[in-house]
């Protein structure tokens, strides 16, 4: 990982269904310097999904619960609730991506970024490509 965050490439990052937790950091995030992150509309960009979390968050209210029907409802209601927060479209309100992109202009989106990042300055002013990682 530390190679490919240090590396000067351009670096794209397209999330075409779900983007969560560590794995989406450390595959390509903002955070990492990421040149351009786009998502497909449907796409899911969050601390973790919706399954997860309603055990992590909700477990013992949950077990609560008695009534099966009711628990079915809480949950649904929970994960419905979820799932508004962790569109492609809360993604680009809070930062992690630049934008959303249709299925169908994808291969444009990407064309063109690498032609705008084609000259952009790569000398960070290191003669060596990369570094020793830090032990």
């Amino acid at each position: 990982m530390y190679s490919y965050v240090e590396a000067t490439t351009i670096k794209i990052t397209v999330i075409v269904r779900k983007a969560f937790g560590g794995a989406y950091i450390a595959m390509g995030s903002k955070a990492l310097g990421i040149d351009a992150v786009c998502a497909l509309p449907n796409a899911q960009i969050g601390v973790m999904g919706v399954d997860s979390a309603i055990v992590m968050l909700h477990r013992k209210e949950i077990d609560a619960i008695e009534d099966d029907k009711q628990k079915e409802k809480y949950i649904r209601e929970f994960k419905e609730e979820y799932s508004k927060k962790i569109t492609a479209k809360d993604g680009i309100d809070q930062g992690y991506i630049d934008e959303t992109v249709e299925p169908d202009a994808l291969r444009q989106w990407l064309g063109n970024k690498l032609i705008v990042l084609q000259g952009r300055n790569t000398d960070s002013g290191i003669f060596k490509k990369h570094g020793n990682i830090p032990l």
